[in-house]
């Protein structure tokens, strides 16, 4: 699903069927933007993808675990108006940066899920 149109149930959904993990795919430089920097400075991972630290939106979160705080972070990314003080580092979303060119760059599930937003003309 897409980030900004993400609701409490699909986000409920996700985490009912799934390990519980959600990433945030988005281009590197929205993700500093919002103060989030990278997980690792000595990236070992098979595939190099390419994780920033975890991160809650504050206002309004409780525990930041809950399907409504992480929905509510995951739309909050799309909004560039929010400061990076109203992310906590770390949280309970997980951004992962997407290649700006897409899966014709790096073949791999962070780009496909970048490209179909885009392409919809949705937040990337």
């Amino acid at each position: 699903f897409a980030a900004d149109q993400v609701t409490t149930e699909r986000m409920a959904f996700a985490l009912r069927h799934s390990t519980g993990i959600v990433y945030l795919a988005s281009e590197q430089e929205r993700f500093e933007h919002f103060g989030l920097t990278p997980a690792t400075k000595v990236n070992t991972d098979k595939f190099e993808n390419r994780t920033y630290t975890s991160t809650t939106f504050l206002p309004g979160s409780l525990t930041g675990m809950s399907a409504a705080d992480r929905a509510a972070t995951a739309r909050a990314m799309c909004n560039r108006s929010n400061r990076a003080e109203f992310f906590s580092k770390p949280g309970h979303m997980f951004p992962v940066v997407a290649d700006a060119g897409g899966v014709l760059k790096r073949p791999g599930h962070t780009e496909a899920a970048y490209d179909l937003c885009r392409l919809a003309g949705l937040p990337s």
